[in-house]
């Protein structure tokens, strides 16, 4: 029932700050010039399956598509300025 929904929520939320945290230390290693087996190669060190480093890859490539978005509408809008 609504009590068992609660509960699995609950428990979710610690590991979505966890993979929030991950992801934000992936992305810090990705600008830092860190490859791709390296990232994964530390997130196996946390203890993560397969599924959750997926998780986290996914998570930072929608991130990093999502910034450069915001960097080009920033880039033509100033275009359109000048």
């Amino acid at each position: 029932g609504e009590e068992e929904a609660m509960a699995e929520l609950e428990q979710v939320q610690p590991e979505m700050e966890i993979i929030e945290q991950l992801v934000m230390m992936v992305v810090q290693m990705i600008q830092q010039g860190a490859s791709e087996e390296e990232v994964i190669g530390l997130l196996k060190e946390q203890g993560l399956d397969d599924e959750d480093i997926g998780t986290v890859l996914q998570l930072v490539a929608e991130m990093s598509e999502t910034e450069e978005m915001v960097e080009d509408q920033i880039g033509s809008e100033l275009a359109q300025l000048s």
